[in-house]
């Protein structure tokens, strides 16, 4: 498996080579723009790799474990999704140590329903549909996350996820 994945990076690279022979304006640009999206990405990689090591902490651990098994933890997650922007796949590590502390599927799962809440998008759904559908709109996607959080929850007692 690695192999194939060095094979592609070089048989990429050959590629680069080969068009920078011909047009070598077109790889500039091509270089060019691969920066600004590596520029994009810096800062939510390092807020990532901020908060993960924040998680190594005992502190951070025993609070995670505390938060995961209060009476409020599933409105805890849901506003946690809410409030969490960024690319989701930026946020896998992080669910990963959670599930990794103790925190349920089902809780994940809520996190992870409550992120289709925009919150910057509001006004924009407000001017274009009308602020009564953007205020309902979005209370079913909030009420849907304890939905699923419940489906997940009876899921797990089932033992279907082992």
């Amino acid at each position: 498996m690695k192999n194939k994945r060095y094979w592609w990076y070089g048989a990429t690279s050959l590629f680069y080579m080969i068009i920078a022979l011909y047009n070598p304006s077109l790889v500039i640009k091509s270089l060019q723009e691969l920066l600004k999206i590596l520029y994009s990405l810096i800062a939510p990689f390092i807020l990532v790799i901020i908060l993960l090591l924040l998680l190594e902490n005992k502190k951070a651990k025993d609070l995670i474990k505390k938060a995961a098994n209060s009476k409020h933890s599933l409105f805890f997650f849901i506003l946690a999704g809410i409030i969490s922007m960024g690319s989701v796949y930026l946020i896998y590590p992080l669910l990963s140590k959670f599930k990794k502390e103790g925190v349920s599927y089902a809780h994940i799962a809520a996190f992870l329903y409550a992120r289709a809440v925009k919150v910057p998008l509001i006004p924009i759904l407000a001017y274009y549909f009308s602020l009564k559908y953007a205020i309902i709109f979005n209370l079913v996607l909030i009420m849907f996350s304890f939905v699923i959080y419940f489906i997940i929850k009876f899921i797990e007692k089932q033992r279907w996820l082992e």
